[in-house]
């Protein structure tokens, strides 16, 4: 029987993604430097998710972590609480430049944050080996194990990598057809591929499963329309495929959405996994 090759395995599904190739070459920091605003507000304060990486990854004073795709310090600040130091390694300036903001009004010293995409990053120049390496939804790439070889060795005791079960929050995906030209969406690989290559690296992963539910809160209807078509790599071929994407957005936003103190929330539900390995017991 022939052996599979999970890392090509999981390259060849992203590539054949709708979202794999409505990515294409795309500029990241581009797009999350559009986001970062409604990142920040979106993330801000939320607790849920630190408290779960801390159920399964123990953290203590003593202890270093890199935070892959740091964002604007959801993960980044309350772990800086905890640990010794935090290294966030994140490439949009926008989301840097609030999350710089975040640590001066909290008055937390012990963030280093490195401008650059985690594939850019050298191992041994740029940063060293941290006691705990945690990429909380931010391995969107198409060299998955690539990724996680890296990620292996920068710890120097556990590692987790959080990501998605099926979908995000907001199912789309019937909407995908709509807005290009009836084609299908069909999904990139799961975390599933991830247990694969740790496996074949020789790395016995564990796996959280675990529930979430979230009101992504707008000002306009409008402004949800732009998400959406942002969210569904939409780009207007002329300005009557525009007017017609959008009255078909806007029926589906009245749909799913509600009002509340002048808000317009749209409430979705998602099941997120934690995958995640030790490879010495740390002294804290």
């Amino acid at each position: 029987m022939k052996e599979i090759n999970w890392k090509e395995r999981w390259r060849e599904a992203y590539q054949q993604s709708s979202i794999g190739k409505a990515r294409g070459n795309r500029d990241w920091i581009d797009f999350w430097n559009d986001k970062a605003e409604w990142f920040d507000e979106a993330t801000l304060g939320d607790t849920k998710e630190p408290a779960i990486l801390l159920e399964h990854v123990k953290i203590g004073p003593g202890m270093t972590v890199l935070d892959i795709g740091a964002g604007t310090g959801r993960f980044t600040i309350p772990l800086a609480r905890i640990a010794k130091s935090v290294t966030a390694v994140e490439p949009s300036p926008k989301m840097n430049s609030r999350m710089k903001v975040h640590l001066d009004d909290q008055d937390i010293s012990n963030v280093t944050i490195i401008a650059k995409k985690w594939q850019d990053v050298i191992l041994g120049k740029d940063i060293g080996q941290h006691d705990v390496v945690i990429a909380p939804y931010s391995l969107a790439v198409e060299k998955m194990g690539d990724a996680l070889e890296k990620i292996n060795s920068a710890t120097r005791h556990h590692a987790c990598v959080m990501t998605w079960f099926k979908r995000t929050f907001w199912d789309y995906d019937h909407l995908w057809p709509i807005l290009h030209g009836g084609e299908p969406f069909i999904p990139g690989p799961n975390y599933l591929y991830m247990v694969h290559i740790l496996h074949d690296m020789g790395i016995y992963a564990n796996v959280r499963v675990f529930f979430r539910e979230k009101d992504k809160v707008f000002s306009s209807e409008d402004e949800i329309i732009e998400d959406l078509k942002s969210a569904l790599y939409f780009t207007p071929s002329d300005e009557k495929s525009e007017k017609r994407v959008n009255k078909i957005l806007r029926k589906h936003v009245r749909e799913v959405t509600r009002e509340e103190d002048g808000k317009i929330l749209h409430h979705g539900t998602s099941m997120r996994v934690m995958v995640y390995w030790s490879k010495s017991p740390p002294s804290t």
